[in-house]
Protein backbone atom coordinates (compact mmCIF):
# COMPACT_ATOMS: atom_id res chain seq x y z
CA UNK A 1 0.00 0.00 0.00
CA UNK A 2 0.90 3.66 -0.24
CA UNK A 3 -0.01 6.92 -1.89
CA UNK A 4 -0.26 7.02 -5.68
CA UNK A 5 2.22 9.04 -7.69
CA UNK A 6 1.89 12.09 -9.92
CA UNK A 7 1.76 12.86 -13.63
CA UNK A 8 2.54 16.26 -15.12
CA UNK A 9 1.85 17.04 -18.80
CA UNK A 10 2.92 20.26 -20.54
CA UNK A 11 2.16 21.07 -24.18
CA UNK A 12 2.70 24.23 -26.18
CA UNK A 13 -0.34 23.21 -28.24
CA UNK A 14 -2.90 20.52 -27.58
CA UNK A 15 -2.11 17.59 -25.26
CA UNK A 16 -3.43 14.23 -26.49
CA UNK A 17 -4.14 11.88 -23.59
CA UNK A 18 -5.03 8.67 -25.40
CA UNK A 19 -2.85 6.32 -23.34
CA UNK A 20 -3.76 4.45 -20.18
CA UNK A 21 -3.35 6.38 -16.92
CA UNK A 22 -3.72 4.67 -13.56
CA UNK A 23 -3.53 6.76 -10.41
CA UNK A 24 -5.44 4.47 -8.07
CA UNK A 25 -4.20 4.01 -4.52
CA UNK A 26 -4.96 1.40 -1.88
CA UNK A 27 -7.70 1.96 0.67
CA UNK A 28 -6.81 4.77 3.05
CA UNK A 29 -4.10 6.20 0.80
CA UNK A 30 -4.04 9.29 -1.39
CA UNK A 31 -5.00 9.00 -5.04
CA UNK A 32 -2.86 10.25 -7.88
CA UNK A 33 -1.92 13.83 -8.69
CA UNK A 34 -2.50 15.06 -12.24
CA UNK A 35 -1.32 18.35 -13.73
CA UNK A 36 -1.95 19.58 -17.29
CA UNK A 37 -0.68 22.82 -18.83
CA UNK A 38 -1.90 23.31 -22.39
CA UNK A 39 -1.39 26.04 -24.93
CA UNK A 40 -4.62 24.96 -26.61
CA UNK A 41 -8.19 24.69 -25.37
CA UNK A 42 -8.94 21.88 -22.92
CA UNK A 43 -12.15 19.83 -22.68
CA UNK A 44 -12.73 19.89 -18.93
CA UNK A 45 -15.54 17.32 -19.14
CA UNK A 46 -13.04 14.83 -20.59
CA UNK A 47 -10.52 15.63 -17.86
CA UNK A 48 -13.19 15.01 -15.20
CA UNK A 49 -14.01 11.63 -16.76
CA UNK A 50 -10.31 10.77 -16.99
CA UNK A 51 -9.71 11.67 -13.35
CA UNK A 52 -12.61 9.48 -12.24
CA UNK A 53 -11.62 6.43 -14.28
CA UNK A 54 -7.89 6.73 -13.52
CA UNK A 55 -8.25 7.31 -9.78
CA UNK A 56 -6.68 10.78 -9.93
CA UNK A 57 -8.38 11.87 -6.74
CA UNK A 58 -5.43 13.50 -4.96
CA UNK A 59 -5.11 16.59 -7.13
CA UNK A 60 -6.23 17.82 -10.53
CA UNK A 61 -4.60 20.97 -11.89
CA UNK A 62 -5.47 22.29 -15.36
CA UNK A 63 -4.08 25.41 -17.01
CA UNK A 64 -5.25 26.44 -20.47
CA UNK A 65 -3.91 29.32 -22.54
CA UNK A 66 -6.81 29.24 -25.01
CA UNK A 67 -10.58 28.90 -24.81
CA UNK A 68 -12.71 28.48 -21.71
CA UNK A 69 -12.52 25.79 -19.06
CA UNK A 70 -16.11 24.61 -18.78
CA UNK A 71 -17.50 21.79 -16.66
CA UNK A 72 -20.92 20.96 -18.08
CA UNK A 73 -24.06 20.20 -16.08
CA UNK A 74 -24.14 16.55 -15.01
CA UNK A 75 -20.34 16.24 -14.93
CA UNK A 76 -18.36 15.85 -11.69
CA UNK A 77 -14.70 16.64 -11.15
CA UNK A 78 -13.61 14.94 -7.94
CA UNK A 79 -10.21 15.43 -6.29
CA UNK A 80 -9.10 16.62 -2.88
CA UNK A 81 -7.32 19.59 -4.47
CA UNK A 82 -8.53 21.22 -7.69
CA UNK A 83 -6.78 24.10 -9.49
CA UNK A 84 -8.27 25.49 -12.70
CA UNK A 85 -6.66 28.35 -14.63
CA UNK A 86 -8.14 29.79 -17.83
CA UNK A 87 -5.47 32.16 -19.09
CA UNK A 88 -6.35 32.76 -22.71
CA UNK A 89 -7.34 35.84 -24.66
CA UNK A 90 -7.63 39.43 -23.58
CA UNK A 91 -9.87 40.80 -20.84
CA UNK A 92 -12.82 40.64 -21.16
CA UNK A 93 -13.50 37.87 -23.66
CA UNK A 94 -16.55 35.60 -23.79
CA UNK A 95 -14.77 32.72 -25.56
CA UNK A 96 -11.36 32.83 -23.87
CA UNK A 97 -10.13 32.96 -20.31
CA UNK A 98 -13.30 31.97 -18.46
CA UNK A 99 -13.86 29.22 -15.91
CA UNK A 100 -17.49 28.09 -16.17
CA UNK A 101 -18.81 25.51 -13.71
CA UNK A 102 -22.27 24.18 -14.53
CA UNK A 103 -21.53 20.77 -12.99
CA UNK A 104 -19.90 19.89 -9.64
CA UNK A 105 -16.34 20.17 -8.36
CA UNK A 106 -16.12 17.86 -5.36
CA UNK A 107 -13.03 18.22 -3.19
CA UNK A 108 -14.69 16.79 -0.08
CA UNK A 109 -12.28 14.83 2.11
CA UNK A 110 -11.56 14.18 5.80
CA UNK A 111 -9.29 17.27 5.68
CA UNK A 112 -7.27 19.46 3.33
CA UNK A 113 -9.96 20.21 0.72
CA UNK A 114 -8.99 23.01 -1.64
CA UNK A 115 -10.54 24.49 -4.80
CA UNK A 116 -8.88 27.37 -6.64
CA UNK A 117 -10.36 28.87 -9.81
CA UNK A 118 -8.76 31.63 -11.88
CA UNK A 119 -10.40 33.00 -15.00
CA UNK A 120 -8.52 35.81 -16.71
CA UNK A 121 -11.84 37.11 -18.06
CA UNK A 122 -14.07 35.69 -15.38
CA UNK A 123 -15.43 32.83 -13.29
CA UNK A 124 -19.08 31.82 -13.54
CA UNK A 125 -20.47 29.27 -11.06
CA UNK A 126 -23.92 27.90 -11.87
CA UNK A 127 -23.31 24.46 -10.32
CA UNK A 128 -21.59 23.42 -7.08
CA UNK A 129 -18.19 23.68 -5.43
CA UNK A 130 -17.78 21.32 -2.47
CA UNK A 131 -14.75 21.54 -0.20
CA UNK A 132 -16.19 19.95 2.92
CA UNK A 133 -14.69 17.86 5.70
CA UNK A 134 -16.09 14.54 6.85
CA UNK A 135 -13.95 14.25 10.00
CA UNK A 136 -15.46 15.27 13.31
CA UNK A 137 -14.23 18.71 14.47
CA UNK A 138 -12.11 19.07 11.32
CA UNK A 139 -12.38 22.39 9.53
CA UNK A 140 -13.88 22.61 6.07
CA UNK A 141 -11.70 23.44 3.13
CA UNK A 142 -10.78 26.55 1.16
CA UNK A 143 -12.33 27.94 -2.02
CA UNK A 144 -10.49 30.75 -3.84
CA UNK A 145 -12.06 32.43 -6.89
CA UNK A 146 -9.95 34.95 -8.78
CA UNK A 147 -10.12 37.10 -11.91
CA UNK A 148 -8.09 39.84 -13.57
CA UNK A 149 -8.36 43.14 -15.39
CA UNK A 150 -6.60 45.61 -17.69
CA UNK A 151 -5.83 49.23 -16.88
CA UNK A 152 -7.53 52.04 -18.80
CA UNK A 153 -4.32 54.07 -19.10
CA UNK A 154 -5.00 56.50 -16.25
CA UNK A 155 -3.81 56.50 -12.64
CA UNK A 156 -5.65 56.98 -9.37
CA UNK A 157 -4.98 60.58 -8.41
CA UNK A 158 -4.65 59.84 -4.70
CA UNK A 159 -2.70 56.58 -4.51
CA UNK A 160 -1.19 56.21 -7.99
CA UNK A 161 -2.45 52.74 -8.86
CA UNK A 162 -3.61 51.88 -12.36
CA UNK A 163 -7.30 52.56 -12.91
CA UNK A 164 -9.48 49.72 -14.20
CA UNK A 165 -12.97 50.32 -15.60
CA UNK A 166 -15.80 47.79 -15.42
CA UNK A 167 -15.39 47.15 -19.15
CA UNK A 168 -11.80 46.09 -18.57
CA UNK A 169 -12.38 43.83 -15.58
CA UNK A 170 -13.10 40.15 -15.31
CA UNK A 171 -16.36 39.14 -13.64
CA UNK A 172 -17.02 36.71 -10.79
CA UNK A 173 -20.59 35.42 -10.78
CA UNK A 174 -22.45 32.94 -8.62
CA UNK A 175 -25.77 32.13 -10.26
CA UNK A 176 -29.12 31.78 -8.52
CA UNK A 177 -28.66 28.01 -8.05
CA UNK A 178 -24.93 28.03 -7.35
CA UNK A 179 -23.59 26.48 -4.14
CA UNK A 180 -20.18 26.86 -2.51
CA UNK A 181 -20.05 24.46 0.45
CA UNK A 182 -17.08 24.52 2.85
CA UNK A 183 -18.80 22.93 5.84
CA UNK A 184 -16.65 21.36 8.52
CA UNK A 185 -17.06 18.02 10.21
CA UNK A 186 -19.48 19.23 12.86
CA UNK A 187 -22.23 21.80 13.34
CA UNK A 188 -19.86 24.09 15.25
CA UNK A 189 -19.45 27.26 13.14
CA UNK A 190 -15.75 27.40 14.02
CA UNK A 191 -15.16 24.27 11.93
CA UNK A 192 -16.35 25.96 8.74
CA UNK A 193 -14.01 26.62 5.85
CA UNK A 194 -12.84 29.76 4.07
CA UNK A 195 -14.15 31.34 0.85
CA UNK A 196 -12.27 34.12 -0.92
CA UNK A 197 -13.21 36.23 -3.95
CA UNK A 198 -10.44 38.30 -5.59
CA UNK A 199 -11.12 40.87 -8.32
CA UNK A 200 -9.70 44.20 -9.56
CA UNK A 201 -10.62 47.35 -7.65
CA UNK A 202 -12.47 49.51 -10.19
CA UNK A 203 -11.89 53.22 -10.71
CA UNK A 204 -15.30 53.93 -9.13
CA UNK A 205 -14.45 51.88 -6.02
CA UNK A 206 -16.58 48.86 -6.96
CA UNK A 207 -15.67 45.25 -7.85
CA UNK A 208 -17.30 43.02 -10.46
CA UNK A 209 -18.58 40.30 -8.14
CA UNK A 210 -22.22 39.20 -8.15
CA UNK A 211 -23.89 36.53 -5.99
CA UNK A 212 -27.43 36.04 -7.30
CA UNK A 213 -28.49 33.55 -4.64
CA UNK A 214 -27.50 35.73 -1.71
CA UNK A 215 -26.49 34.04 1.53
CA UNK A 216 -27.75 30.62 0.52
CA UNK A 217 -25.07 30.42 -2.17
CA UNK A 218 -22.33 29.93 0.45
CA UNK A 219 -22.71 27.21 3.06
CA UNK A 220 -20.70 26.38 6.16
CA UNK A 221 -18.10 29.15 5.90
CA UNK A 222 -16.52 30.56 9.03
CA UNK A 223 -14.99 33.35 6.92
CA UNK A 224 -15.85 34.92 3.55
CA UNK A 225 -13.49 37.51 2.09
CA UNK A 226 -13.80 39.88 -0.85
CA UNK A 227 -10.32 41.01 -1.85
CA UNK A 228 -10.20 43.98 -4.25
CA UNK A 229 -6.71 44.45 -5.64
CA UNK A 230 -4.89 47.26 -7.43
CA UNK A 231 -1.70 47.37 -9.49
CA UNK A 232 1.18 49.82 -9.22
CA UNK A 233 3.98 49.87 -11.78
CA UNK A 234 7.36 51.60 -11.83
CA UNK A 235 6.67 52.31 -15.52
CA UNK A 236 3.78 54.57 -14.52
CA UNK A 237 6.00 57.16 -12.81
Amino acid sequence: GGDAGSLSVTAGGAAILDGQIDGHAGDGYRGGYFSLASGAAVDLDNIASLAASAGLTGMVSVTSDAGNLQLSAGHNLKAQKVYLTANGGSVPNATNGNVIIDGTIDASAPSGSHIELYGKSGVDIEGSLRATSSATAQRGGDVVIDTDGVANGSLNTTYGYENVDAAGSGFIHLGADALVDVSGGSSDPSTGGHVSFRAPLLADGDVRIAIDGGGKAISGARQVDIEPFAVWSTKDA
